[in-house]
């Protein structure tokens, strides 16, 4: 898939949309940087950050504060 077009989906409103990007592996990392640094409501953010901590480079999510969904795959994977 096109890089812009999964930063556009990215940005899209809708948290479903949002999930597709974030699990695509074609998805250019700064893209996965921008997303988890977005504010979002809690069960949401963990729900987006899960598949980007599933990938190989996990290290896109800050040091600092965690969400348990992303801890608990970064574990797991």
């Amino acid at each position: 898939m096109d890089p812009a077009a999964l930063r556009r989906l990215l940005r899209s409103h809708h948290p479903f949309v949002r999930r597709a990007p974030a699990e695509n592996s074609a998805t250019p990392p700064d893209a996965l940087a921008a997303l988890c640094a977005a504010e979002d409501a809690p069960w949401n953010r963990n729900l987006l950050l899960l598949p980007v901590a599933r990938r190989p480079r996990a290290d896109l999510l800050a040091s600092g504060e965690r969400p348990y969904a992303a801890v608990l795959a970064a574990e797991d994977g």
